[in-house]
């Protein structure tokens, strides 16, 4: 028969285990949250940056777009 050491000691690994697998289910829950919040940072940001290089986009559009139109007006204005 199993003696009462034995069975102790098997409670106790067991509760210990329990422990630990709990303990680790805990930290990778808190962990998972907290990646999710600078994820989302990330991506608002990067939004933020998608949005400037956009509108700086538009604007190079419409400088070239006068400069096309200042091009057309020195050579009507060297014709006469």
């Amino acid at each position: 028969m199993i003696s009462e050491n034995i069975i102790v000691a098997i409670i106790t690994g067991l509760f210990a285990f329990a422990g630990v697998v709990i303990s680790n289910y805990a930290t990778n829950k808190k962990m998972t949250i907290e990646q999710a919040r600078r994820d989302t940072r990330i991506e608002d940001k990067i939004q933020g940056l998608t949005d400037r290089v956009d509108a700086h986009n538009g604007m190079l559009d419409r400088i070239a777009s006068i400069e096309k139109a200042i091009v057309r007006i020195d050579t009507k204005l060297e014709g006469k």
